[in-house]
């Protein structure tokens, strides 16, 4: 499945954006993601994140740009993978980037700013790629 913008997703669930299985998975591009916080989630276990990765899930981002008001921007758990590309995590909540497990994301011409306690986070055997990014 793909999505293109130009256009602007908002959403107070656990995520906005959630894949999870095999296949393709999912691509987003030209998109403004918008994470809302909601007083359902104020615990921090329940915090959620924008664009939230299980299973074998996929999903690639271009030209997009992520913001959670007290998430993570992007969380990729498992064996799940994201691709960013020319995107923007922006001032989330929590960490901006978390990759636990063995999940892997690769960033290419990106911009990570904020992010609290941490920009970007991988435990386990997560694999992380920066490339000309800041």
């Amino acid at each position: 499945l793909t999505i293109c913008g130009p256009g602007c997703i908002d959403g107070s669930g656990h995520s906005v954006v959630q894949v999870e299985g095999t296949g393709p998975g999912l691509k987003l591009i030209d998109l403004d993601l918008h994470h809302i916080s909601a007083p359902d989630r104020a615990e921090k276990r329940s915090l959620g994140a924008c664009i939230f990765a299980r299973g074998r899930g996929a999903i690639r981002l271009e030209r997009c740009r992520v913001t959670s008001e007290a998430g993570f921007g992007l969380w990729l758990v498992q064996r799940s993978r994201a691709v960013l590309k020319e995107c923007e995590v922006v001032d989330p909540g929590r960490t901006a980037v978390a990759v636990f497990n063995v999940a892997k994301v690769d960033v290419s011409s990106s911009t990570i700013t904020g992010g609290d306690p941490h920009g970007v986070c991988a435990r386990g055997e997560a694999y992380v790629a920066i490339r000309d990014s800041r």
